[in-house]
């Protein structure tokens, strides 16, 4: 299997120069045929171990294991931790110069129509994991309801669809 360029850009950002033949050899091992013959259900797979693994190699190389037994274990898991850190955000006046803030980080809220609330990413945060708080806002977003939405207003920090 070849990874995506996305994959591959993600391994060398969150794991060190020494680790990645390994990381990239254990990755190769999850086919599609893993994933109920889809390539769509083996890159979700992938994201989940990359976010899971948060950059260390033995973690990924168990996540990749646990794949390769059942591919929407890993997804579920991701989705847990997901659901997990929607739950941390701390909503502070949802009016005018309101925020939600999550881990420390402050992203601005807009009140744009009757009920319904834009936050604002990445609002100048450099925060070391934006891909995580993105998928917290986005989860935060639905739990609240379909009134909530994300703007990303950098294209510096756009982050792909999941």
């Amino acid at each position: 299997m070849s990874l995506a360029l996305t994959h591959l850009n993600r391994l060398r950002a969150d794991f060190a120069e020494a680790d990645l033949p390994n990381v990239i050899a254990a990755l190769d091992n999850l086919t599609p045929a893993h994933a109920m013959d889809s390539q769509s259900n083996l890159d979700n797979a992938i994201d989940a171990i990359l976010n899971l693994s948060q950059g260390d190699a033995e973690e990924l190389i168990r996540l990749v294991e646990a794949a390769r037994t059942d591919f929407r274990d890993v997804i579920y898991w991701w989705s847990l931790e997901r659901q997990k850190a929607a739950q941390v955000i701390t909503v502070v006046h949802e009016g005018r110069g309101g925020y939600v803030e999550l881990d420390g980080a402050r992203y601005p809220i807009d009140h744009v129509a009757e009920g319904c609330f834009c936050i604002h990413f990445p609002a100048g945060n450099r925060h070391v994991n934006l891909q995580t708080h993105l998928e917290a806002l986005n989860a935060f977003a639905e739990a609240r309801s379909p009134k909530w939405y994300i703007e990303n207003r950098s294209r510096k920090y756009t982050l792909p669809e999941a």
